[in-house]
């Protein structure tokens, strides 16, 4: 998929599925990253975390997602690259929420102006704050199996003696 721009107010983002390596090539030419980034981005599983470079922060974050048809769950992996003008974000997966959020941007130049126009900062929140929305759910249905299993194993008459 090709690298995608938006832009309003000042604000630019772009934004991609797994990009190619040409493409971060290019991001890496415009924006001047550091090449580990990029090498992080290709990377088959790259561990959470941030990097500060002065000019732009560089994170990498790790989420679970459900298949509610199957019941599987998965992690997806999101690296975001953010600076004053510009947020980049990278997905792996088609069906995360981000990508959700971009086409919503994307259909709507009076949404799009909503999302960037109170600078890259509030944007990155608003990411953050609908990948974390997504998660609850899971975390929700994971405590519920815990329970019963805790119930199951605390109410048991023959596990009475084994604690």
């Amino acid at each position: 998929m090709a690298i995608q721009s938006l832009t309003s107010g000042g604000i630019t983002w772009l934004h991609a599925c797994r990009p190619s390596a040409e493409e971060l090539s290019e991001l890496q030419t415009t924006y001047k990253f550091h090449s580990l980034d990029l090498e992080d981005c290709v990377s088959e599983t790259e561990r959470p975390k941030i990097e500060d470079y002065g000019n732009y922060l560089f994170f990498v974050f790790h989420f679970p997602v459900v298949d509610r048809k199957s019941g599987k769950v998965w992690k997806e992996e999101l690296q975001v690259f953010l600076g004053d003008t510009f947020i980049i974000t990278l997905p792996d997966g088609q069906e995360s929420r981000i990508s959700a959020l971009w086409e919503a941007a994307k259909a709507s130049p009076e949404k799009c102006a909503e999302l960037l126009g109170q600078g890259t900062g509030h944007f990155f929140y608003r990411v953050m704050h609908d990948v974390f929305d997504g998660v609850f759910p899971l975390i929700d249905d994971v405590s519920r199996e815990l329970r019963k299993i805790e119930a199951e194993l605390f109410e048991s008459e023959e596990n009475a003696d084994f604690l």
